[in-house]
């Protein structure tokens, strides 16, 4: 098992983003690879260097983090998804 967990985070809204990269930064055994505000800007650097685990908003204008995922499925990496809105909170579990 690997000691640190390297992440990615996707989200539009950046006081969100910028919350969730300070709490996972806190921790010695997550290294975050990167933190995107677009979408189809994280698909090219998650290609590049698939992360363990994605972050990323469930509603983003440009995508859905549902479609998101879709366009990166063969990729191996755990999808958390993330969210302000409490009506997407648990429509996709």
């Amino acid at each position: 098992m690997k000691d640190t967990l390297t992440c990615i985070i996707v989200d539009d809204d950046d006081l969100d983003r910028m919350a969730v990269e300070a709490e996972l930064s806190s921790s010695q055994n997550i290294k975050v690879l990167g933190s995107y505000c677009n979408p189809i800007e994280a698909i090219s650097a998650i290609s590049s260097h698939p992360p363990d685990v994605l972050f990323l908003d469930i509603d983003m204008p440009e995508i859905t983090g549902i479609d998101f995922v879709k366009s990166i499925s063969n990729l191996d990496t755990i999808n958390v998804f993330i969210t302000s809105h409490p009506e997407f909170a648990f429509p996709y579990l």
